[in-house]
């Protein structure tokens, strides 16, 4: 979100032409508007499914969370608002991993979790992630019941099926098609950009 190659990438555009970010965080001071939402409001809508399931003084539950690289603009955001979240709970995260969100990556590392947390509750992951673990779970196992349940902290096409065909419990909306219109408006002036710095997007 604020490499020094890609600041400096948007600035020489920026002094040609007006560059809008969307969509992905961009921290770059010479935008001339933002679409996007807050990754941390993306965390706390997880957080708060699972607290409102599973309020504080209820059976403990451990979860598992999976994420992108740490490098990435979003991740940071996400698990701080899951865990602000979480704190008004019974869930606990006992542990996280994160890589590349391609998919053969994200497997892996559902698959290293399942190892190291055999009794988690809660698989909480990117939706590559949660797509692996719906195509690992697919596969016949001895004991279906110790799976953990699957949560995604954001939408595809994929964790949309999951979640109409019940292998999915939940997952934030942050409606990109929405998003898309709203950068064009922008970028035609039908939106007044007031505060370039502050991100213009939908409700989560």
């Amino acid at each position: 979100a604020d490499h020094p190659a890609l600041l400096a990438a948007v600035a020489q555009a920026a002094a040609q032409r007006p560059v809008f970010g969307l969509v992905n965080a961009l921290d770059a001071p010479d935008l001339a508007g933002r679409v996007g939402v807050d990754w941390a409001d993306m965390g706390r809508a997880v957080g708060r499914y699972l607290a409102e399931r599973h309020p504080v003084g209820t059976l403990p539950r451990k979860a598992v969370l999976i994420s992108g690289p740490a490098e990435a603009g979003w991740t940071g955001p996400l698990e701080s608002g899951l865990r602000d979240e979480l704190a008004q709970s019974s869930v606990r995260i006992v542990g996280g991993l994160g890589a590349d969100t391609g998919l053969r990556e994200q497997l892996r590392l559902v698959e290293d979790a399942l190892d190291r947390r055999p009794g988690a509750d809660f698989l909480i992951g990117s939706a590559p992630a949660i797509e692996a673990a719906m195509g690992h779970f697919a596969q016949p196992v001895q004991d279906a019941a110790s799976r953990p349940g699957l949560v995604a902290t954001y939408s595809s096409h994929t964790i949309k099926r999951g979640l109409i065909g019940g292998q999915v419990l939940a997952a934030p909306f942050d409606d990109p098609m929405e998003q898309g219109r709203l950068a064009l408006r922008q970028a035609i002036g039908l939106v007044a950009v007031t505060h370039p710095d502050q991100a213009l997007g939908p409700e989560i």
